[in-house]
């Protein structure tokens, strides 16, 4: 039991920012053109990329979230720039 509050606090620490926590996307996907031009309510701004769809996911980049996910920080941070996601 430990150890799932563990990881809760682990999981609200990473998508906090500003004092507001973002909930992990649960299935709800937007647009690239979307995530483009704004951030919807409730899209955590820094992890814009986890909101894609796997589709447009791998259309933006190139790749899919786990090979995404598995670069160096900045790397993906250049990435996300690319594509206009920062």
């Amino acid at each position: 039991m430990k150890a799932i509050e563990d990881e809760k606090a682990a999981y609200a620490e990473k998508f906090k920012a500003k004092d507001v926590v973002y909930e992990k996307p649960s299935g709800e996907f937007h647009s690239l053109e979307t995530l483009q031009k704004s951030c919807p309510e409730g899209v955590d701004p820094a992890a814009k990329q986890d909101y894609l769809s796997p589709d447009d996911f791998q259309l933006a980049f190139g790749m899919d979230k786990v090979e995404f996910d598995s670069m160096k920080k900045w790397k993906s941070k250049d990435l996300k720039k690319k594509v206009n996601l920062f």
